[in-house]
């Protein structure tokens, strides 16, 4: 049974939360700050929690200068790839992950380097890394992100795809889409 990812946040948010948590054996975390902008630095937070590594929850979360969450998604180890790895094994390899998996992609810092999406197509232009647009973003908005060349962070959100987060000029963070590994 697939628990809903709300539902998943929200039971994983209040373990970690919980003063009464009694910590696992994988109990670790790592964070690194997002140069989005030269005025705009953001803190990226990794936090794992379980009885072992295999077997933990995982979260990623972004937060602005003053602290506020603009971003987080909730996952199970065994559902990233970079996560899942054999040598996820302790705490200490996990926090090496962890660091890994919140470290910014190199190759996709801004949004106008996703594909490009012509006006009457369905999808943005596939090619060997399809993309595909998230279910609450239209062509325009689309368009708007790459034109504005808005800055962009993407991260390993499974075991074949890395997911796009935009940050908005309003200081929001928008799930632009998600992009598939080749294979």
């Amino acid at each position: 049974m697939k628990i809903p990812s709300l539902v998943m946040a929200a039971l994983a948010v209040m373990a970690l939360a919980s003063p009464s948590h009694a910590a696992g054996n994988c109990n670790t975390k790592a964070s690194q700050v997002w140069a989005a902008s030269p005025t705009q630095k953001l803190t990226v937070e990794a936090l794992a929690d379980g009885p072992t590594c295999p077997q933990a929850v995982v979260m990623i979360a972004i937060r602005n200068s003053q602290g506020d969450l603009l971003w987080f998604e909730v996952s199970r180890t065994s559902d990233i790839m970079i996560l899942s790895q054999p040598q996820a094994k302790n705490a200490k390899a996990m926090t090496a992950l962890l660091k890994q998996w919140i470290t910014p992609d190199a190759h996709l810092k801004t949004a106008d380097l996703l594909p490009k999406w012509k006006e009457n197509a369905n999808f943005p232009e596939a090619g060997e890394l399809p993309f595909y647009p998230d279910e609450g973003t239209g062509h325009g908005d689309y368009v708007k992100m790459q034109k504005a060349k808005l800055p962009m962070f993407c991260y390993v959100a499974g075991m074949e795809s890395q997911a796009c987060l935009v940050l908005m000029q309003d200081g929001t963070i928008v799930k632009v889409g998600s992009q598939s590994f080749p294979g």
